[in-house]
């Protein structure tokens, strides 16, 4: 008897520590499965924070990427204002011409013909003196013709340069009638030889003796009448202005 009852106790013990063993196995395998699962949890979630780090800098980037273009094109599209369109600069004179040009007498377009030519002669007074240089048109020197050119120019009424083409222009009116400003054509130094050969401008009142400007060869710039020697040379009188 106390045999058996031994032998059913080693029994017990041996199933007893069986069962033991397999619920230890049972309890690593669950606890195992457990931390693997809470393991891959953690490693996903550390994964998504981690994407999404990443990707904020980036939707950022592009966020103000699209801004900054956006901002660009309102730019281009919107109108400058008045203050700030360029104007453009008026064109320059050279320093030299406009002294010039500031310094020479103009004859208004409404002054009448009396007036234009009162201003005509005193600027061809002020030449007085000036030497006769043949072919010259400027203030070094003048022959007849090329100061009839330079004095009318200067008062902006264009005449040809010769006095043969001089005498082709203007209207023609009766040595009686002349008034100051019409110009005198006069043959050259032959008066047989009935072509145009000099030319001056008429600087006498009407009734007074006919006296006029010119640039001879004799003294250049110079008054003298209509007598004597100019009378046989005259031809024919024409009005410029």
């Amino acid at each position: 008897m106390t045999f058996r009852k031994e032998e059913f106790l080693r029994s017990l013990k041996h199933i007893a520590g069986q069962k033991f063993t397999w619920f230890a196995i049972f309890m690593v395998s669950l606890t195992a499965t457990a931390f693997s699962t809470r393991t891959d949890d953690h490693y996903d979630t550390v994964v998504a924070e981690e994407a999404q780090e990443m990707e904020a800098p980036v939707l950022e980037r592009l966020s103000n990427t699209d801004t900054e273009l956006l901002t660009a094109d309102e730019h281009a599209n919107t109108p400058l204002p008045a203050t700030e369109l360029p104007r453009a600069l008026p064109a320059e004179q050279p320093a030299a011409e406009a002294d010039l040009t500031a310094k020479l007498p103009r004859i208004s377009e409404t002054a009448s013909a009396p007036a234009k030519a009162n201003k005509l002669i005193r600027y061809a007074n002020s030449l007085m003196g000036t030497p006769y240089i043949y072919g010259g048109t400027s203030l070094k020197g003048f022959d007849c013709s090329g100061f009839i050119h330079h004095v009318f120019g200067t008062f902006d009424v264009e005449l040809e340069r010769s006095s043969r083409m001089q005498g082709t222009q203007g209207t023609e009116v009766a040595l009686e009638e002349v008034q100051k400003g019409d110009l005198l054509f006069f043959t050259g130094t032959n008066p047989k030889l009935r072509e145009v050969g000099h030319v001056g401008i008429v600087i006498s009142e009407p009734g007074e003796p006919v006296s006029f400007i010119h640039s001879s060869s004799n003294g250049g710039v110079k008054v003298s009448e209509l007598e004597g020697y100019y009378t046989t040379r005259y031809m024919f009188a024409k009005r410029m202005l």
